[in-house]
């Protein structure tokens, strides 16, 4: 997706790098970042997509934050007491990591899937198979002729 956004760029390099930001940002913040803020927008996660390396990428970055606030908070109170989420700090650190994700034009640090691997379809029907047919009962969407 993102060699066809700097192809329409017809060899801009200012028009390119804006073309990725927006792709990036289109299948996950939805609104491109700037790099001071610290709250999130208020379509966070609109855009939210599951595929071309982005659970590996941009997903488990937000996953990271989450994590080591956890890790801090756990050992600055010695786990006596039960971790809550730091609101602020959480959106601060998402918000960064979201701003490096978007804006990584080369793909350098969290590079993305260029083409499809696999067949969605085969994939498709096995889970179908295995989670929702799995029942002694014929599923309902079965009967629909």
């Amino acid at each position: 997706i993102f060699q066809k956004a700097k192809l329409l760029a017809h060899g801009n390099k200012t028009l390119s790098d804006s073309y990725v930001i927006d792709s990036r940002s289109q299948t996950t913040t939805w609104i491109p970042p700037d790099s001071n803020s610290t709250p999130m927008p208020g379509l966070t996660d609109y855009a939210n997509k599951e595929w071309a390396g982005q659970v590996s990428g941009f997903y488990s970055l937000r996953h990271q934050c989450y994590i080591q606030q956890a890790k801090d908070q756990i050992n600055a109170k010695k786990g006596d007491e039960t971790f809550i989420p730091n609101k602020t700090l959480f959106f601060s650190c998402v918000a960064k990591v979201s701003y490096d994700w978007t804006h990584d034009i080369e793909g350098k640090r969290y590079p993305m899937c260029a083409h499809s691997v696999g067949d969605a379809g085969s994939l498709s029907t096995r889970l179908l198979t295995r989670y929702m047919y799995s029942s002694q009962q014929e599923h309902k969407w079965s009967q629909i002729k």
